[in-house]
């Protein structure tokens, strides 16, 4: 069912994040700071970060033979779960 309500974007964005939390603590050798990255992720740099990631994973989905509108639908999904935007309506 999660599969069917968000896609491949559910999982791929969360690690996407993580990746990119990754990166930045090689890059500055620094703890994690969980007001900055609480902050970074309500940002309009954050929510673009997220939009991004699950509209690359949508693009893989239909890449590998899913439906483009149910790639689309799911995207959107995991788009509003993400960044906290309105949920799209039901189907």
């Amino acid at each position: 069912m999660m599969w069917e309500t968000f896609g491949p974007g559910a999982v791929g964005v969360g690690w996407d994040l993580i990746l990119r939390a990754l990166a930045e603590h090689l890059a500055n050798g620094a703890a994690a700071d969980h007001d900055h990255a609480r902050a970074w992720g309500c940002g309009a740099d954050g929510r673009r970060f997220m939009t991004l990631s699950a509209r690359r994973w949508m693009a893989a989905d239909i890449e590998a033979g899913a439906d483009p509108d149910r790639a689309r639908a799911a995207a959107a999904r995991t788009t509003a779960f993400y960044t906290g935007a309105a949920p799209a309506p039901p189907e």
